[in-house]
């Protein structure tokens, strides 16, 4: 079953609103502006699914063809791969300012959904997802996928790296 969005908020112009600037205050959102004028939060908090468990035997090919399956065969709209990951916004036809994003962990052999707690309902366009990765240094985590499920909780915005929620984990040494 592939991870579709609510579809009541599938339809908005996404135009950056470059007037304010980009954002300094790491809890500061980008804004974008909807067609009923008013503004859509871009980025936040970020949140990471596991959406497919793959055997560590299967080739990338195989994984993503997998993926590809799982969303209901949509289109590759950009791709990147890392030594440890492989990242994709993919989006069907009919609407391709809807996409998802997915990273692959290669260590895991592991299909993760990247969300953010933006209330951006519709999904991803290929200019939010650029925004994501010129602007928010999302490459940063995801060249180490564990990043993602660790138990530290990531915020990402535009103009700053990403940044840690709240305070790390306790560090506790290992008992021999």
């Amino acid at each position: 079953m592939a991870m579709r969005r609510n579809p009541e908020f599938l339809s908005h112009s996404c135009h950056a609103s470059f007037d304010k600037g980009l954002p300094t205050n790491p809890i500061t959102f980008y804004d974008f502006v909807s067609n009923e004028g008013g503004q859509i939060k871009m980025f936040g908090e970020l949140q990471v699914t596991l959406v497919l468990q793959l055997s560590k035997l299967q080739t990338l090919d195989e994984a993503v063809a997998k993926l590809l399956k799982f969303a209901d065969y949509p289109n590759v709209v950009r791709w990147f791969q890392f030594p440890t990951a492989v990242v994709v916004l993919l989006a069907h036809g009919d609407e391709p300012d809807c996409g998802a994003i997915y990273v692959f962990d290669r260590k895991r052999s592991a299909w993760f959904w990247v969300d953010f707690d933006d209330s951006n309902y519709g999904g991803y366009s290929a200019s939010q997802f650029d925004v994501l990765i010129d602007q928010c240094h999302f490459f940063g985590l995801v060249e180490w996928p564990s990043l993602l499920e660790s138990p530290v909780q990531w915020f990402v915005t535009p103009g700053e790296r990403p940044t840690v929620l709240g305070s790390l984990p306790a560090w506790r040494p290992i008992s021999p």
